[in-house]
């Protein structure tokens, strides 16, 4: 079911990236950074990965060009970190940030995948039946108006428009105090009429009263209408 993950709201940034990649037979695992003797000062040190299976083991820096020798031939290889990776859930895929902790909970009958920012939280239910949105809101909002009064504020969630998906939205505004949260529900819809759906998009944000949508949510939202589509 939605469970306790909902009240998760200001997870920090994790300052670690990728354990390894696979490069065809090779392994390319992120390293320290390169000793300082060849960083200039004020300059952030560059993020390396250890090269292994092409040679000798080597260290290089992300987004700086080096050589390997294949056989009588010298190639130019440079890695270059994506800013995104794709999420593909029961019904979608999207891009989201590299950089945003993933964790995923396949228990009690539903899998939830949570990616988090520093100042939003995408949470992604994926449903064994299919659920009404309002349903969903309902039980998403009373898991979180706890922290509150209980005071509900029900909103129109911005449009998500997507070539090949129905989408339907909902958002609440819960104060907390000085602060509020503010959550934006979508639901990936099945069939033309009802407003039903098995996997469902949930942004949240906690911002002081009056506060402007966060940079990190408007951004997010961007993404997502420019890479959210059918599975691939």
């Amino acid at each position: 079911m939605i469970g306790s993950q909902y009240l998760r709201w200001n997870s920090l940034l994790s300052n670690s990236l990728l354990a390894s990649l696979l490069l065809g037979s090779s392994l390319i695992a992120f390293s320290r950074a390169l000793p300082s003797g060849e960083i200039k000062q004020g300059h952030e040190p560059p993020l390396s990965v250890r090269v292994q299976g092409l040679g000798p083991e080597r260290v290089v820096s992300l987004n700086t060009p080096f050589q390997i020798q294949l056989g009588d031939d010298t190639h130019t290889v440079t890695l270059d970190l994506l800013p995104t990776r794709r999420l593909c859930v029961p019904g979608a895929c999207f891009d989201y940030p590299s950089l945003f902790t993933f964790e995923f909970d396949g228990s009690e009958g539903s899998s939830t995948w949570t990616l988090s920012g520093n100042d939003l939280t995408v949470i992604v239910q994926a449903m064994p039946l299919a659920t009404d949105l309002d349903e969903f809101a309902e039980y998403f909002s009373d898991a979180l108006s706890g922290v509150g009064d209980g005071t509900v504020i029900w909103e129109d969630a911005p449009a998500l428009t997507v070539n090949g998906l129905r989408i339907a939205g909902k958002r609440m505004v819960i104060p907390w105090g000085a602060m509020e949260f503010r959550t934006n529900v979508y639901g990936i819809l099945q069939g033309k009429k009802r407003r039903l759906a098995k996997t469902f998009i949930v942004l949240q944000e906690v911002s002081d009263k009056g506060e402007d949508t966060c940079q990190e949510m408007l951004d997010f939202h961007e993404m997502l209408v420019d890479s959210l589509g059918p599975e691939d």
